[in-house]
């Protein structure tokens, strides 16, 4: 756990010396550090103090109103639409599953998410804004009734529509009736007639508004067909990178086989310069007629590992020759044999 303090530490560092003002998960990521070290110094072998002191660090800086904590590392930690493959362990000092380490997360596993207040205010009213442009624009107010009264019938009122006619009535003592259309036997409300019309106009609306649709606004369908296109691009950008690898792995394959071809070549090369009466390996044609019973004749990965071994022995005969070449007027040379006859 104190490998995981120093981890802490010099990413604060680092990032410190990388941004200038100084960054707030920095700060964030030293107290936690101090939290952790604290921890430790206190009881060594207790992981509830560990998750305690993180908890606080959390809490002290969730007071603010931003969010924070540690969270799996991107990097090291894969699921699986989501869900947790079983691959990684759960650490119940951080609260979160741990990856396998990488440069993104200093090879903890975990990283350190902070989201101040103003962020959450501006991702609150990101998702407000699309929800707005979702409802269809502006919101649609269904008008009031007008109410009018027979003059021989204080305590009642009724209200022409398309849909119908509503009539109420009061019949004194907290008791009132509304009627709707296709409603002969009414209900009764209680209540004065106030209430009464009240109900009634909100059985108007629900029937109104039970009819409605709202229709998309260009703001959303534009925001459609952005998103549309951003997934067709998104889409294009995954089947090149998918040709590439393809592409890659080809290429690799062609190097690999092209390396093999090169080698073989240069095989048959040195072996078309060798002859017979001076080299201890050499073609020899009828080899049923010319090769004598107990010869060594290679072939396949021997006939390989037969010319390599030659190559190399050459080679290093060669080095050693130009290492005990005497010097002549500054220059290293090997003396040649002499000629037959001189």
């Amino acid at each position: 756990m104190s490998d995981l303090v120093e981890q802490l530490r010099e990413r604060a560092r680092t990032r410190a010396a990388a941004s200038k003002p100084f960054p707030v998960e920095t700060f964030i990521e030293w107290k936690a550090a101090d939290a952790i070290e604290a921890a430790i110094r206190a009881d060594a072998g207790s992981e509830h103090d560990f998750a305690k002191s993180i908890a606080q660090v959390i809490n002290e800086q969730s007071l603010d109103g931003a969010a924070c904590g540690w969270r799996s590392c991107t990097g090291c930690h894969e699921t699986n639409e989501g869900a947790e493959t079983g691959h990684y362990p759960y650490s119940r000092i951080f609260g979160c599953y741990v990856g396998s380490g990488c440069r993104e997360c200093g090879g903890i596993g975990v990283v350190w998410h902070h989201i101040s207040a103003e962020g959450l205010d501006a991702m609150a009213s990101e998702t407000n804004a699309e929800a707005a442009l979702r409802a269809g624009g502006e919101p649609v107010a269904v008008k009031p009734l007008t109410w009018f009264a027979p003059s021989q019938h204080d305590n009642s009122a009724f209200a022409e529509t398309m849909l119908g006619t509503w009539t109420v009535w009061d019949f004194g003592g907290e008791d009132s009736h509304v009627c709707g259309p296709q409603d002969r036997a009414g209900k009764r409300i209680g209540g004065n007639i106030d209430a009464a019309k009240a109900a009634a106009q909100a059985d108007y609306e629900a029937r109104i508004r039970s009819a409605l649709v709202f229709a998309p606004s260009d703001l959303e369908r534009e925001l459609d067909e952005v998103k549309a296109e951003y997934r067709s691009y998104q889409e294009s950008a995954e089947e090149w990178d998918r040709q590439r690898k393809l592409a890659e792995a080809e290429r690799d394959a062609l190097a690999a086989e092209k390396a093999r071809l090169d080698t073989d070549a240069a095989r048959y090369r040195w072996l078309r310069g060798q002859h017979w009466y001076a080299a201890d390996m050499a073609v020899v044609c009828h080899p049923k007629e010319a090769v004598k019973l107990g010869s060594y004749c290679p072939s396949g990965q021997l006939l390989d590992d037969a010319i390599d071994a030659a190559v190399a022995s050459i080679a290093l005969d060669k080095a050693e020759a130009g290492m005990k070449a005497p010097k002549r007027g500054g220059s290293h040379l090997i003396d040649k044999p002499a000629r037959e006859g001189q």
